[in-house]
């Protein structure tokens, strides 16, 4: 994977980038008539943001995207299929990039900083929100929102505490949901102490948002979940499916019985969350977006 670095004088000419207007872009690489661009902060000149631009003048639909643990902006790059597809797509470093890896797994991360319900992390979603109405090949009217693992937790994190202006028209998660309603029956028969996920389902504890909160969120949500995931469990997106179900908010399960966490980020998952993105945004479905396999509602 390509990481980007910029000179000092890079970064002293892009500082004027969110002084007002359309925030600007400074082109960074070309994949098969994609343009990549880096989109930085004007104050942390450290900090990555990365936009993917189909090929035209748009205006485009767009996808933001929100990485699990242990990747930031690049996570843009395993997610090249929305801008091949026509999607304007954003990601940026979230801030459980920051927590150090033992902290993560041992779950010391400061209160309120975990991924699901992080002030920060929000805000970080509202501000790139923010740049793609600003740009004129984006269609302001028509963001959708996709988040992995941690990610997808803060995704679910966003649509229940930060979206009430429904800025965000339509959401996908993989690998996420919110903590289970009864974890009892998750604990391993070998550790008491423990459960049967890694490392521990205090870590999905600690993403989720509260299960009251589940009740604010008010755009089409679609869950792609494996069934032998390991680390955020299958029941993690049966409550969430089941609050949602009983607050009557649109929403679709696709459960996968032979994926683990990470294998629901397929090209038959991408294309499900593509036809369901363009559905729910009103948008003419894709030559390249055809309903994945084994999905069910």
């Amino acid at each position: 994977m390509k990481r980007l670095y910029m000179g000092s004088l890079a970064w002293a000419a892009l500082a004027m980038a969110a002084q007002g207007g359309e925030w600007k872009l400074e082109r960074v690489e070309d994949r098969n008539g994609i343009a990549i661009y880096q989109c930085p902060d004007p104050e942390k000149p450290d900090f990555q943001r990365l936009l993917a631009k189909p090929p035209g003048d748009g205006p485009f639909p767009a996808v933001v995207l929100n990485h699990g643990g242990r990747t930031g902006a690049p996570f843009l790059y395993e997610c090249l299929t929305f801008p091949e597809n026509g999607f304007v797509t954003i990601a940026c470093d979230l801030r459980h990039k920051e927590i150090p890896v033992e902290d993560f797994r041992n779950l010391k991360w400061q209160e309120g900083m975990g991924p699901g319900t992080s002030p920060e992390d929000i805000r970080r979603d509202r501000e790139e929100i923010d740049i793609l109405k600003s740009l004129k090949f984006v269609d302001p009217d028509k963001i959708a929102m996709y988040g992995h693992s941690g990610g997808g937790h803060l995704t679910v994190g966003f649509l229940a505490l930060g979206n009430q202006d429904k800025a965000v028209k339509v959401a996908a998660i993989t690998s996420a949901g919110i903590y289970p309603k009864d974890p009892d029956h998750l604990r391993d028969p070998k550790n008491p102490d423990g459960y049967r996920v890694f490392p521990q389902l205090g870590h999905v504890q600690a993403m989720s948002v509260a299960i009251e909160e589940v009740k604010n969120i008010d755009v089409p949500l679609l869950s792609i979940h494996g069934k032998k995931d390991h680390i955020c469990p299958v029941e993690s997106a049966e409550t969430l499916k089941e609050e949602l179900d009983k607050h009557g908010k649109e929403n679709t399960l696709v459960i996968r019985e032979e994926a683990d966490h990470n294998d629901v980020k397929s090209a038959a998952d991408f294309e499900e969350v593509i036809r369901y993105f363009r559905e729910h945004l009103g948008l003419a479905d894709s030559a390249h977006s055809k309903r994945g396999a084994g999905a069910s509602k």
